[in-house]
C-alpha cells in the first residue's frame, strides 16, 4: 500500500507538470484539491495525491516511506489503508474548519495530513523505537538518534505551535491539518493496539481456564490425563496437536514425567527471563514452587523469581524467593539479595518492609552474608 500510494503521487506529479499546460493543471487543483468554499466529498482523498512542487512531493513521501512501511507491516494492508483514509478525512476537515475566510477559495493539496496520521499511529505502536535523524547545529547537519516518543512528540508540538501562530507564519501550510491528522492516527492506532491485545489474550485466557483442572490434579499428585481437554476432531488431548511451549509442557504432565515437566518449565522460565517478561517468569516460578521442594530448585531460579515478584509487587513471594536464594548459596546471589531487600524497603515502606524482611529473609542470610 505504501509503495502504491507513492507511485500514484509520483505519477500524478509527472503527468501534471510534464504533460499539462499551467491552466489545465490549475483546473485540476480546483476540481480535485480541497477548496473550502466549494467542498466536494472526494476532496479529502484526491487532494492527497496532488503536490505543488518537487520539494513538497519529496518531503511528504520521505516521511511516508520512513514510517509507513513499518506501520503497514504491523497493521496489514487493509488496516493501513483505513488509517491513511481516516487521516486524510480528518486532516482536511480540520483545515476546512480553521482556514481564514481570506483563503477559503484557495485549493489545498498534499498528503501531509494523511501522513501525519501514520506518524501518530507509529508513535502509539512503537513509542520506544529508536529513530535516526539529523540535527542542524553550527550550520552543519549532525546525525543523532532518539526514541519515537521524543522525535515525533517534538514534531507534533512544533506543528501545534505553528497552528496557534505562536511561532512562524501558518498561512502557507495547513498546520491544523497536520495536528488533526496526527491526533486521528494516534487514536486509531490506540484502537488497533487494544483490539490486537484483546484478540491475542482471549485464546490464552481460554486455554488457561481449560488447563486449570489438569494443573490442579498434577500439583496434588493425581493423574491429570482425565482433566485434559479433548480435541473434537480425533479425540486426542489437544496438546498432541499444538506445539506451543505450554502444550509441550502439558505433554510431559500428561505422561506424568516430572523430569520432563521440570525441564520444560525451566526452559520457559529462562526464555521469559531473557525477554524480561516478569509476569511469565512469576507464573512459572509459582508453578515450580507448587510442585517441587524449594531446596530442589536452583538458587538462580529463586533469585530471578523473587526479582520478578518484586517488580510486580508480590511482596510475599519476593521475600520468600530472596530467602531461598540466600539459603541456596548461589555464587552471585549476595549482591542481588542485598539489592532486593533494599527494593522491598523502598517499595513498601521501611516499617512494613522491614517486618517482612525480618520474618522471612534476615534470619537465614547469615549463612551467605
Amino acid at each position: 500500500m505504501v509503495y502504491t500510494i507513492m507511485a500514484v503521487c509520483i505519477a500524478a506529479y509527472i503527468y501534471l507538470y510534464d504533460y499539462l499546460p499551467k491552466f489545465e493543471r490549475e483546473n485540476i487543483f480546483f476540481n480535485f484539491g480541497c477548496v473550502p468554499v466549494d467542498f466536494k466529498w472526494w476532496s479529502p482523498f484526491t487532494c492527497t495525491l496532488l503536490h505543488g512542487s518537487v520539494l513538497h512531493l519529496i518531503g511528504n513521501l520521505y516521511f511516508f516511506w520512513i514510517y509507513g512501511r513499518t506501520c503497514e507491516k504491523a497493521l496489514g494492508m487493509w488496516k493501513f489503508a483505513l488509517l491513511y483514509l481516516v487521516g486524510a478525512f480528518f486532516s482536511v476537515m480540520a483545515h476546512v474548519w480553521t482556514v481564514p475566510w481570506l483563503y477559503r477559495d484557495v485549493p489545498t493539496i498534499g498528503a501531509s495530513g494523511a501522513i501525519s496520521a501514520v506518524l501518530g499511529a507509529f508513535l502509539v505502536m512503537f513509542p520506544k523505537l529508536k529513530i535516526r535523524f539529523l540535527v542542524l547545529a553550527f550550520g552543519r547537519p549532525l546525525p543523532s538518534h532518539g526514541p519515537a516518543y521524543f522525535v515525533l512528540g517534538s514534531w507534533f508540538l512544533l506543528q501545534l505551535l505553528y497552528s496557534l501562530q505562536i511561532i512562524g507564519d501558518s498561512m502557507a501550510v495547513a498546520f491544523w491539518a497536520h495536528v488533526a491528522g496526527f491526533a486521528a492516527g494516534a487514536l486509531l492506532g490506540t484502537i488497533f493496539v487494544w483490539l490486537d491485545s484483546r484478540i491475542r489474550q482471549q485464546p490464552a485466557d481460554d486455554r488457561e481456564r481449560e488447563l486449570l483442572p489438569a494443573w490442579q490434579a498434577f500439583c496434588s499428585g493425581e493423574d491429570p490425563t482425565p482433566y485434559l481437554p479433548v480435541d473434537d476432531n480425533d479425540g486426542l488431548p489437544f496438546p498432541a496437536r499444538n506445539r506451543d511451549p505450554d502444550s509441550a509442557l502439558l505433554m510431559a504432565v500428561m505422561n506424568m514425567d516430572h523430569q520432563a515437566a521440570f525441564q520444560a518449565m525451566m526452559l520457559e522460565f529462562k526464555h521469559a527471563r531473557d525477554n524480561q517478561d516478569y509476569a511469565r517468569m512469576l507464573f512459572y516460578y509459582y508453578r515450580l514452587l507448587r510442585i517441587y521442594e524449594p531446596h530442589d530448585l536452583p538458587g538462580d531460579l529463586h533469585l530471578y523469581g523473587a526479582i520478578a515478584a518484586s517488580r510486580l509487587n508480590f511482596i510475599g513471594i519476593a521475600a520468600y524467593g530472596f530467602r531461598q536464594a540466600a539459603l541456596s548459596g548461589a555464587v552471585d546471589s549476595t549482591e542481588r539479595l542485598i539489592q532486593g531487600t533494599i527494593n522491598i524497603l523502598e517499595k513498601f515502606g521501611e516499617e512494613s518492609g522491614a517486618a517482612i524482611l525480618a520474618d522471612r529473609i534476615i534470619p537465614q542470610t547469615d549463612q551467605v552474608l
